[in-house]
């Protein structure tokens, strides 16, 4: 769950900065090559790429990690701070502990 603990505020340049870094490293590790592609008074955005000799189809995906303003009151663990429950908040789940390997739960939620 390395990405989940950085905070991801819209708003807060510094924290999003922090969340496109560790963006960029999950998929460095993977093997991807990455760059920040800015535009000033805009949060950057983590290109990422594999270059595959002869390939005639190119595949993109697309997903954004910045988040809404919370208020840590209306959460029942710190935001930022996952937890991994067995079933829905609302249908009485409760905190499990993520295994190290092995299958997990289709039902559970983080």
């Amino acid at each position: 769950m390395g990405l989940l603990p950085h905070p991801n505020r819209a708003r807060d340049s510094a924290a999003i900065r922090g969340s496109a870094a560790a963006v960029a490293a999950i998929l460095e590790r993977r093997g991807v090559r990455t760059q920040l592609l800015e535009v000033p008074g805009a949060p950057p955005v983590v290109f990422g790429s594999i270059e595959t000799p002869g390939a005639s189809r190119t595949i993109i995906f697309y997903a954004h990690y910045d988040g809404q303003p919370v208020d840590p009151k209306e959460w029942t663990a710190p935001p930022w701070q996952p937890v991994v429950r067995d079933g829905p908040l609302a249908g009485g789940g409760t905190v499990v502990a993520l295994p190290e390997k092995g299958p997990v739960n289709p039902e559970w939620r983080v």
